[in-house]
Formats: C-alpha cells, sequence, structure tokens
C-alpha cells in the first residue's frame, strides 16, 4: 500500500505543526514570570550600562499584562526619569519588537 504526494504532504505538514505546537507549549509551561522578569532588567541594566547610567535590577519589577497576548509586562524605572516597560507576550517574547519609554513630569 503506498501513499499519495498528495496526503503524504498532508501528513507532513499534520507532523511539523504538532512538533511546533508541542514546542510551543512547553516554552510556556517551563518559562516563568521570574525568568522573565530576569532576562528583561538584564536587558535593561546593559543598555543602562553602555549608556553610563548606574542603576540595578531593583529598579525593574513585574506587571499583569493587560491584554490577551500580554502576559506580562516588565517596568523599569530610568535613572533620568521616566519607564522603559517590556510587554512579553506568553513565549516570553517582546511584543512589537522594542521597549517602550514613558517619560514623567
Amino acid at each position: 500500500m503506498s501513499v499519495s504526494p498528495t496526503w503524504a504532504g498532508v501528513i507532513a505538514l499534520a507532523v511539523f505543526l504538532i512538533f511546533v505546537g508541542l514546542r510551543l507549549g512547553y516554552k510556556v509551561t517551563t518559562t516563568t514570570e521570574t525568568d522573565i522578569i530576569d532576562h528583561y532588567a538584564g536587558e535593561f541594566l546593559s543598555e543602562m550600562a553602555a549608556n553610563n547610567h548606574v542603576t540595578d535590577s531593583s529598579a525593574c519589577h513585574g506587571e499583569v499584562g493587560q491584554t490577551f497576548w500580554e502576559r506580562i509586562i516588565v517596568k523599569c524605572a530610568h535613572p533620568d526619569g521616566g519607564t522603559v516597560s517590556y510587554r512579553a507576550g506568553h513565549w516570553g517574547h517582546l511584543i512589537g519588537g522594542r521597549a517602550e519609554w514613558v517619560m514623567h513630569d
């Protein structure tokens, strides 16, 4: 019994989608909010050090995401005032591709 090329393609696509789904599910269950906060606090500290600003990780904290796609928002107080926000998705990725800067009066 042989499988037609059409069914072989469907089977290969299904196996690929199952693999991707399991991989993303595993990443969601093993990545904690603490891991995400630590990662983006490290990003913030690296950027501050590169710009000769002195701060530490206590300037950062996490807040619950505000939309369905946001898992957590990591907010860091900038030494010159304002806040840098990192909106992280369910897999820990940065939503929008960059941090958001909000200046306070």
